[in-house]
């Protein structure tokens, strides 16, 4: 049997900012594989000769989307640069009830071209740090913005108000998102009306 006619995609991803080379994943629609470029930035890899919608991801920087057209034979090269972002963690605070309270961040979040990590809440009883219980203050470390997302309770009900207060000091940022957050969290009802 004949062979698919090929061509290369080859090239390099850097900070858009300081040049510096940047590990990235370029992400093929309908590709059931990854490229990654190395730590110098490189990538080169042999495809079927077609038409290529391409997302190029890294954690800390906006998602960029290129289309890309292989010829047989051909070599395509391309320099992609990335522009730097927060480091986000989106906590879906109220999974241990409901579990789509934080889709519709995903969503929003994908769209806009933020690369994101998650995180469960999963037991509304486990400790900070702990299976299924809230991002401890180590964790939160990591990230410059936080997105805590509690449709039915609060941060302070599954024992997350310390990791994020000790966040906010170190000079994190943090959007809390729910129907009644607030209120379950301080514990009192607003304007003599029930917090549920």
């Amino acid at each position: 049997p004949r062979d698919d006619p090929t061509g290369i995609l080859a090239g390099d991803v850097a900070d858009a900012v300081t040049g510096a080379p940047l590990d990235a994943n370029l992400v093929l629609e309908g590709v059931p594989f990854i490229i990654a470029s190395d730590a110098f930035g490189l990538f080169d890899r042999q495809l079927p000769a077609r038409t290529y919608s391409v997302r190029i991801e890294r954690f800390g920087y906006r998602v960029l989307t290129d289309t890309v057209k292989i010829g047989p034979n051909e070599t395509v090269r391309r320099q992609y640069r990335l522009q730097p972002a927060p480091r986000i963690l989106l906590v879906d605070g109220d999974a241990w009830v409901y579990s789509a309270a934080a889709d519709s961040y995903r969503a929003a979040l994908a769209r806009l071209g933020y690369v994101f990590h998650e995180h469960a809440v999963t037991d509304d009883s486990a400790n900070p740090g702990r299976p299924g219980g809230p991002p401890d203050a180590e964790k939160l470390a990591g990230y410059d913005m936080v997105i805590w997302s509690s449709t039915l309770s609060g941060p302070a009900f599954v024992r997350g108000a310390s990791p994020l207060s000790t966040f906010l000091a170190g000079g994190g940022r943090l959007l809390v998102a729910g129907q009644d957050a607030m209120c379950v969290d301080a514990g009192i009802d607003v304007n003599d009306a029930p917090c549920a």
